[in-house]
């Protein structure tokens, strides 16, 4: 089935979906803006 129009994907529940996989998979407590650093600094 093809969407009529793009109004009809939920963004919010798309967006609100994807935070509560990301947050089971990596065992987050809450999603919070972070600042993005490379490889090197886990090590």
């Amino acid at each position: 089935d093809l969407l009529k129009d793009t109004a009809e994907i939920d963004l919010k529940w798309y967006k609100k979906m994807i935070e509560n996989y990301i947050q089971g998979a990596f065992g987050l407590s809450e999603m919070t803006t972070t600042e993005q650093k490379g490889l090197d600094a886990w090590m």
